[in-house]
This record gives structure tokens, sequence and C-alpha cells, in this order.
């Protein structure tokens, strides 16, 4: 007898829904923007750059890239594990001509910018002696 949940004898389940994915990290992202505000423009400071870990990420600032490019600018070349087709893996302090940082860094508390080594720049501005032309 059909029961919902049996066919012929077979018990069916249904397929759960996957996990939502995980919020992003604030000690990551608080490593990576440090890391940024200490070595200026690079991947870690990138508005097209999604961090993996504390060292490498995501470059979005492209299309999608052949599995054995994926990871060759980190220096990974015959990979066992096939990662399939996405976008490039980047190092942290990698820096291109895509590089684009439009976020607004006032936005964030003061505390945080003082923790991350942005305070000054972002609030106080640059010092008498930086030139803004270069």
């Amino acid at each position: 007898m059909f029961s919902g949940d049996d066919i012929n004898g077979v018990r069916v389940t249904r397929k759960r829904k996957p996990p939502r994915p995980p919020q992003s990290d604030p000690v990551l992202q608080e490593f990576v923007d440090r890391f940024y505000w200490a070595n200026g423009p690079c991947c870690a400071g990138c508005d097209h750059w999604q961090a993996i870990n504390a060292g490498a990420g995501l470059c979005f600032a492209g299309p999608p890239v052949g599995a054995a490019e994926r990871a060759a600018p980190l220096g990974i070349t015959g990979m066992t594990l096939n990662s399939g087709a996405g976008q490039v893996m980047t190092p942290r302090e990698y820096h291109c001509g895509a590089f684009k940082d439009e976020f607004d860094w006032s936005t964030l508390p003061p505390w945080y910018l003082r923790k991350i080594g942005a305070y000054a720049k972002v609030i106080a501005g640059p010092s008498d002696t930086e030139s803004k032309d270069g």
C-alpha cells in the first residue's frame, strides 16, 4: 500500500534543503582588512575579491575559468582534486589592473578602524605631508 513515504516497500525520504551559506567570519574579515590597510592596494582590499581564508580568495573581476587555470595564480599546478570551473583564486597580496575599492570605510565604527589601522587615513584624512596628487 502506498503511504506517501513508502513506495513498494522502499522508504522514500525527501531531500533536505542545503544549509544556508555561512555568514562572513568577522575574525577573517578583520585579518584581511588589517592586511589591506598595512600593505596598500591588493586583493585583500578589492571589491571584486572574496576571502576563502587568510591568505587566498576568489576574484570576481573576470569571468569563470577552467579548473586548470583557477589555482595557477597561487602557484598550484597539477591538482589531484578537480575543483571544476569557477573564479580565479588569488593570493591576498596580489594587485592587478582591475583593483577597485569603493567601500565607504567611514561607515565603520571608529574602534574597528583603529583596530585595522585605518582610522588615521579614513577619519583624520591624509596628513599634511601627504599629497593627494601622488
